[in-house]
């Protein structure tokens, strides 16, 4: 082994673990916010004390975790993390066994909520390892399930960074690419667009697995929102409106 190989293999050593490393913190963040929406919301609806507290809880609770040195645990994001909890219920999925009985102990005498929401498209594991919660945050601003489903499959499809997302979604990609007949088109420019702009450089490197098709949840999965997964397959039919805006050009795996 030369030199310049031995200096080639020990980047490749580092770039590969850091980048791992990354993307475990990037997971356990997220998987935190979820279990702190979890408790938020089983306690609001089976705590012992909780008509003491009333509509008070999340400033209560705000202030009790900020003494005790939590991060990030201002009432908004409190607010934040239960919706995050009641719109993406699935991600109990991706808990392991261990995690579970350690972080859940109600976990087997209690039912989980349902979900107030149609059931992500995407399956857990994806969402997780995949993307940021910051983007997880810009998704729950998106109040209509279907174009929920939607950026989430274009910000894994694309690695869109957080400032990615936020300027698709300012510039209506999801109400222009559904009037349109060209969706191949469109998606590519959308893509091509963040590349250009060089947005990726905005955040810490999350590796993610090599692009390809991404595997989708049945389940409980609305028919609207599989039409709109749909979207990265096929959908050629549409009304045309104008003929520069297109489609993603890899698909989508329904399992």
């Amino acid at each position: 082994m030369a030199l310049e190989q031995l200096v080639a293999a020990i980047g490749q050593v580092h770039a590969e673990l850091a980048a791992q490393a990354s993307r475990a913190v990037n997971t356990s963040l997220t998987l935190r916010n979820w279990l702190i929406g979890c408790y938020i919301s089983e306690y609001e609806l089976r705590g012992a004390d909780r008509a003491r507290y009333g509509d008070k809880i999340i400033e209560l609770l705000s202030e009790r975790l900020m003494q005790a040195g939590v991060s990030r645990s201002e009432a908004r994001e409190l607010r934040r993390y239960r919706k995050f909890y009641l719109i993406y219920p699935s991600i109990r999925e991706s808990l392991s066994p261990e995690l579970i009985i350690k972080l859940l102990p109600f976990a087997t005498t209690v039912n989980f909520r349902e979900s107030l929401y149609p059931e992500s498209g995407v399956a857990p594991d994806e969402l997780l390892s995949r993307i940021s919660f910051s983007h997880i945050a810009e998704l729950l601003r998106c109040e209509d399930a279907t174009k929920r489903s939607f950026y989430e499959v274009e910000s894994l499809q694309g690695s869109w960074t957080v400032r990615e997302l936020k300027r698709q979604i300012h510039s209506l990609y999801y109400e222009r690419s559904g009037l349109s007949r060209d969706k191949q088109k469109l998606s590519r420019l959308a893509h091509q667009q963040a590349e250009r702009q060089g947005i990726q450089r905005d955040r810490p490197p999350i590796a993610t697995p090599a692009a390809g098709p991404l595997t989708i949840r049945k389940g409980n999965v609305s028919l609207k929102t599989r039409r709109c997964i749909h979207l990265h397959n096929i959908l050629d039919n549409a009304e045309l409106v104008s003929p520069d805006i297109q489609h993603h050009p890899n698909s989508v795996v329904l399992s």
